[in-house]
């Protein structure tokens, strides 16, 4: 999963990343550039248990702007 944060000051990025930090379902994150923050390594059961992570993650309000999953 790729995710775009809404704002870039120091501390939306450190909410995130300790909000993260604590997801099971999230086993791996790296902060990138060229307009992706984040990447996301994410396991999860199946899509619908998939969703309902992106959905709980939104919910949360840590600063998500978009996400992106990937396609293959």
């Amino acid at each position: 999963m790729k995710v775009t944060l809404a704002n870039h000051r120091q501390t939306d990025f450190d909410r995130f990343e300790r909000v993260i930090r604590d997801v099971p379902d999230i086993v791996s994150c790296w902060s990138v550039g060229g307009g992706i923050d984040y990447m996301l390594k994410v396991t999860t059961r199946n899509i619908d248990a998939y969703q309902r992570l992106v959905d709980d993650l939104l919910e949360r309000e840590i600063g998500i702007d978009r996400y992106f999953s990937p396609t293959s």
